[in-house]
């Protein structure tokens, strides 16, 4: 693309997912605050953050990472499947943590502790956000859920979700977001 070479646009499209991610939660704030726009914004930093922290432009996370959160935002804002887009930016967010973890700082995990990680952790931040929208049903007057059955499979469907993620990531995805940050870095200058 434009003469640079596979790296470099890789670095390039992550960037350009990085400010999507930006304008969605601008586009969130100028229609008043909103969930939508705390996740964009919480996507943007994470996904951002070892390049500012080292920085490093090319510090940046594979760009598939990067992507599905930026598709999780722009489903919140701009399709009627918002819930389905909670799990996956629920499921991006997780796996933004597990590659800053793993590619740029001294944690080591090994890929099954990895995708045990990242599907406790969507299940669990995925039952935190359902408790906590029951919560809010039940003593503000919010109708989020509207009753306990829909948080239950709520809660099934973030444990499914979870799974799924973790299983997806031991069978070779966690591969291939290696190779990504390996392409891009040197040894020297990945931690």
């Amino acid at each position: 693309m434009f003469g640079l070479s596979r790296s470099e646009t890789e670095v390039v499209v992550s960037w350009l997912l990085v400010a999507l991610l930006v304008v969605v939660g601008v586009a969130g704030l100028l229609r008043g605050a909103d969930a939508t726009a705390v996740f964009a914004f919480l996507s943007a930093v994470l996904a951002a953050a070892p390049a500012i922290l080292t920085r490093e432009r090319r510090a940046t996370l594979p760009w598939p990472v990067v992507g599905l959160a930026a598709l999780a935002a722009l489903g919140q804002r701009f399709t009627p499947y918002d819930v389905v887009a909670t799990y996956v930016w629920v499921v991006s967010v997780t796996l933004i943590l597990v590659v800053d973890l793993q590619a740029f700082t001294d944690v080591e995990m090994s890929s099954r502790f990895s995708a045990a990680f990242v599907a406790t952790t969507t299940m669990a931040v995925g039952a935190v956000w359902t408790v906590l929208r029951w919560v809010s049903d039940a003593f503000f007057g919010t109708s989020y859920l509207g009753g306990v059955d829909p948080v239950m499979w709520e809660l099934v469907g973030a444990t499914a979700v979870g799974v799924v993620v973790g299983i997806a990531f031991e069978s070779g995805l966690h591969e291939v977001i290696d190779e990504g940050v390996e392409r891009r870095l040197d040894r020297g200058e990945r931690r």
